[in-house]
């Protein structure tokens, strides 16, 4: 006799149990290779492939030490489970509250918001339906349609087969019904984020509306406008990120695509990862001992995942090893890597003339055991550090090899295998602090004059990051505004400190260089020296050519140096002779500008990282010294043209207290016909006094045109887009800070080191260095002696470590 409803094991079978009914036992069996609990008296998942033999779960792979953390997906069919290798054992692991199991990237994520999830079917289903991945981004160029994420204010169009999110003109809404921005008379869309009041919650930020750099962070209840770092930008659910280029310096920004992942920026193989769900990137994290693999687009065990770390074999000797165990690298003896979650994950190296000891563990002095391939038939020399431009080896089959360094403020010549004075040549991160003396006025810089310090007959001369001094010729003096050597009798301005003569010199040696070997002239860049019988003798390149001191080679000009004889040539146009910047000045930079050597009326542009040609508008020329366009008056005779202060320059303000040094522009200004000859063949420009109109250059003939009603040309991007409320189409002129500028710079009036780069009446964000501040009264950075910027400082170093 038994009690109803009394439930009892059955030993000989684990997944069996009985219950009592009208007072005799039945047996029933666990469905689903599930087991009976006798403590819960209920079947349950098999917590491993132990507990029970007839519960066992069939197919799954072998779990041992190789396949420790290993991750399977249910076999019952559950989304919200999955099976996970540990201790020799499969163990049935649940998913965090409102979390599923995502087979197809191989982790839990958060349940999407709306979905029923108190359902488990419904739940499944969907899971089962998504294809993570497996994601399109095509759409038709130009094509609109309504944003989920932005709001009223916002809408979507497809540029380059991907999503950009833009904001309505001021004013207006998008209709989704006309599927294009209308009226908001009725006020058919309240005020975006921005622009409402109301308190919030302390700690809680938001991105601003045409802007990738700056946000706001609520302190107080109170909103307060903070900046990302340089070279950073502000994504609404992760913070400060570093650019990626999903989002332009117009603050227009890239949608991800539902269900696209991609790596942490660019960190592949770390735990955590991006996917999209509604039109917004959010973090996700991969299941302990899981690392993300961007190549694959899943998580997948930390031992599989191909690191980036350059010159690491493919072989993982940290797999099964204990945290903390030194591996030896396997291209390079002087070096080490400790393990971390059976990863090589910290790369270390020995002292110099030491080397890692595999058998022991540890580095020890080097007895000749250690030798690296680059030394192979180089016994006895010095080899360069691949990596580091300081450091280098010395090759020895006796004592093996030892790992070099020069000096602070040098770096090794790979040509001369000696350690040579530092003078732009090696940007390591050791010397990024050096003060900005002559020598470094010129880093990162190719094909750019700057004024002397001191004397006004001489300037530097960059020559791909090195500066070269240069003299000017007898009785002329260097003219910072136009870049060029004029007569002392032209001059608006006297050398305050005179003139410097024959002093421009440096003492050659060539110490113990072997015969043969070659010497830059530092103050003659066609120039240079042959070392015989260790003295210097002086030699000069051919015309047309200059000596490159990295490649101790005489080279054709590249309009670098400016002491190269032109090679005459009937069949060339003399006022074409000149060779543009080398592009290399634009990598990493947005909105930088420089003087055109060859016209005084042009100036080069750097935009998203690319070096463009572009024009002053009429009546406007370069000034060389305040590095943006000025304004010029054409005198009553008509002959001569003199400055006119810009803008910023207002009797009023008191501007003249540091008026640049004047100067005139005495280049004929580029002409329609021969726009195709600055800005090149397949370019695009916008044209001046019509934000809708531009010229493209196709066999080199221009071609003006016009964009499509409702449209203005970007000058950023080079295409026709949406009106984003800039651009009047009434009379097609630009409203904003811009307004009315091309080549000058305009102040921030949220951001006291804040400036804008106008181009074309479209701006570019900018920043003054730490301790200087934007004067809108000379348009430039200048030291915040005042310290003038210092609350707003202060602001951003407070809202960082709140962050």
């Amino acid at each position: 006799m038994c009690d109803k409803d009394e439930k009892r094991s059955v030993p000989a079978n684990c997944s069996q149990y009985e219950v009592c009914i009208d007072g005799h036992w039945r047996r029933r069996t666990c469905s689903d290779q599930r087991y009976y609990n006798p403590e819960q008296q209920r079947c349950l998942e098999p917590r491993d492939d132990m507990v029970c033999a007839f519960a066992r779960v069939s197919n799954l792979p072998v779990c041992s030490n190789f396949t420790e953390s290993q991750i399977v997906v249910a076999k019952s069919g559950s989304c919200l489970q999955y099976f996970r290798c540990s201790g020799g054992k499969w163990r049935l692991r649940n998913c965090p509250k409102q979390h599923y199991f995502s087979a197809m990237i191989g982790s839990c994520l958060p349940l999407p918001k709306g979905l029923e999830q108190d359902k488990n079917q419904t739940i499944c289903g969907w899971a089962r339906s998504q294809t993570a991945g497996n994601f399109s981004q095509l759409c038709q160029h130009l094509a609109v349609r309504p944003s989920s994420a932005g709001g009223c204010h916002s809408y979507l169009m497809c540029l380059d087969n991907s999503w950009w999110l833009q904001q309505c003109p001021l004013g207006m809404y998008f209709s989704r019904e006309h599927n294009y921005c209308l009226p908001n008379d009725a006020g058919q869309c309240s005020l975006p984020t921005e622009q409402s009041g109301g308190n919030c919650s302390s700690g809680s930020s938001r991105s601003l509306v045409a802007s990738c750099h700056s946000y706001e962070l609520c302190s107080g209840g109170q909103w307060i406008r903070k900046r990302c770092q340089e070279r950073e930008q502000f994504e609404p659910m992760l913070g400060c990120v570093p650019s990626d280029g999903s989002c332009q310096d117009n603050g227009m920004r890239r949608i991800c695509a539902e269900g696209e992942l991609r790596a942490q920026f660019g960190n592949n193989c770390s735990q955590s990862f991006l996917y999209c769900e509604a039109e917004e990137w959010h973090l996700g994290s991969c299941l302990r001992g899981h690392s993300f693999a961007a190549s694959l687009n899943k998580c997948q065990l930390q031992s599989q995942c191909q690191l980036k770390t350059k010159d690491l074999a493919t072989e993982n000797q940290c797999l099964g090893q204990l945290d903390g165990l030194s591996v030896s690298d396997p291209t390079d003896c002087t070096k080490f890597y400790i393990c971390l979650q059976q990863v090589p994950a910290f790369p270390q190296s020995c002292s110099s003339g030491s080397f890692f000891d595999s058998n022991q563990g540890y580095c020890r002095p080097n007895d000749g055991s250690c030798q690296l391939a680059l030394c192979s038939g180089l016994d006895g020399k010095l080899v360069a550090h691949p990596d580091d431009c300081r450091s280098y080896y010395s090759c020895s089959s006796q004592n093996g090899t030892s790992l070099m360094q020069c000096d602070e403020g040098q770096y090794f010549h790979s040509l001369l295998s000696i350690c040579r004075a530092d003078h732009g040549q090696c940007r390591s991160a050791n010397n990024q602090d050096d003060s900005g003396t002559a020598p470094r006025l010129c880093s990162g810089l190719h094909g750019v004059k700057i004024p002397h310090e001191l004397y006004c007959n001489l300037y530097y001369a960059c020559v791909k990051g090195l500066a070269v001094p240069v003299e000017c010729p007898a009785q002329h003096q260097f003219n910072p505004v136009l870049s060029i050597c004029e007569p002392e009798s032209q001059a608006v301005q006297l050398c305050p400190n005179g003139q410097l003569q024959g002093n421009v010199s440096y003492v050659y040696s060539c110490g113990n260089l072997q015969d043969g070997s070659f010497l830059a002239n530092r103050t003659d860049c066609t120039r240079y020296f042959i070392c015989v019988g260790g003295r210097a003798t002086a030699q000069q390149c051919a015309a047309g050519t200059f000596f490159d001191s990295e490649q101790l080679l005489c080279l054709a000009d590249d309009g670098s140096c400016p002491l190269v004889v032109p090679v005459p040539d009937d069949g060339d146009d003399p006022n074409n002779q000149h060779v543009p910047p080398d592009p290399l000045v634009c990598e990493g930079k947005h909105g930088y500008i420089m003087p055109d050597p060859a016209n005084c009326n042009n100036f080069y542009l750097c935009v998203s990282g690319k070096l463009r040609h572009e024009l002053c508008y009429t009546n406007y020329f370069f000034n060389a010294t305040l590095e943006q366009c000025q304004a010029y008056e054409v005198s009553s005779d008509g002959d001569s043209r003199t400055e006119k202060p810009v803008e910023s320059q207002q009797t009023e303000l008191g501007v003249q207290e540091r008026a640049a040094t004047s100067g005139i522009c005495k280049d004929a200004a580029t002409s329609f016909a021969g726009i195709c000859g600055v800005i090149g063949n397949g370019a695009f420009v916008a044209e001046q006094g019509d934000c809708r109109r531009y010229t493209s250059c196709d066999d080199d003939e221009p071609v003006s045109q016009r964009c499509r009603n409702g449209e203005s040309f970007d000058s950023l991007l080079g295409i026709c887009r949406q009106n984003d409320g800039t651009c009047l189409m009434e009379n097609g002129e630009r409203v904003g800070v811009c307004n009315g500028k091309h080549g000058q710079l305009a102040r921030d009036a949220d951001n006291c080191r804040g400036y804008f780069t106008c181009v074309h009446g479209q701006k570019i964000e900018g920043s003054c260095s730490q301790g200087e501040f934007f004067n809108r009264l000379t348009s430039s950075c200048e030291l915040d002696v005042l310290q003038q910027c210092k609350s707003d400082a202060d602001d951003v170093i407070s809202g960082a470590l709140s962050i």
